[in-house]
């Protein structure tokens, strides 16, 4: 048991971060660096129309910046920003708007490579393979709050090791869908395995997650299930406050 517990929180680390956290940290860096804690930029260069930079949060790999001002949305009081962003183990592309407070990313799609997280899991003695592929992602926010949100992460699979002082174990996961949205005010992502659910992660206003494991995830790992509840029905839930 002890052991599924980690493996389920470390698909559900995985899968969390990059689908929301690291496109917010991209978005906000536009805004201001003092905003987001543990985020770096250096090497600024270009115009205002026309930028590069250099980023770094925590111990993920650095990121390139590329960024393109348009002109026409400035008359009506509106910041509008189109990036790249690339790196190792990631390439993104997307579409920054500020009016006033409200914050918007949109149309973020891209890939990230497991090797960009692995940097971070690797203190938990974690090893994940495979790739995330982002696809429309959106989020906006006036700042104090998430409003809106939607799109979705396909990763297409793969190994996942976890190494401690005593043991080695290694589990093979099949492609997982997580789909992005918002509504009574949580920010929520489930996770499906051909259509069928595997995780649901739902992220409060306080900034707790509250996180349901089904008997599924136990299935797709070859784990014993507890109790004796069927494939769809909770078997853990979990909380953390990540915000």
């Amino acid at each position: 048991m002890k052991i599924a517990l980690y493996v389920c929180a470390a698909l559900v680390t995985f899968i969390t971060f990059l689908a929301i956290f690291a496109p917010a940290t991209i978005a906000l860096s536009f805004v201001s660096v003092e905003d987001v804690p543990g985020l770096n930029v250096g090497n600024l260069d270009g115009s205002i129309w026309n930028a590069e930079a250099d980023i770094q949060y925590q111990e993920l790999p650095a990121s390139h910046i590329a960024t393109a001002l348009s002109v026409l949305p400035l008359f009506s009081g509106t910041v509008h920003i189109d990036a790249i962003v690339t790196g190792a183990g990631h390439e993104l592309a997307l579409m920054v708007t500020r009016q006033k407070q409200v914050i918007s990313i949109e149309n973020l799609d891209g890939h990230i490579d497991a090797t960009y997280v692995n940097r971070l899991a690797r203190r938990y003695g974690l090893n994940f393979s495979g790739e995330l592929q982002l696809r429309q992602i959106n989020l906006v926010t006036d700042q104090k709050w998430i409003t809106a949100a939607g799109g979705s992460a396909l990763w297409n699979g793969g190994k996942v090791v976890l190494t401690t002082a005593v043991s080695y174990q290694s589990f093979e996961l099949p492609a997982l869908l997580a789909t992005l949205y918002f509504e009574d005010d949580q920010l929520n992502l489930d996770i499906t395995h051909k259509e069928l659910k595997v995780i649901r992660i739902v992220l409060q206003r306080d900034g707790w997650a509250k996180i349901e494991l089904t008997g599924r995830l136990f299935q797709l790992v070859n784990l014993p299930q507890p109790g004796n509840l069927g494939l769809d029905e909770t078997i853990l839930q979990l909380e953390e406050k990540i915000l």
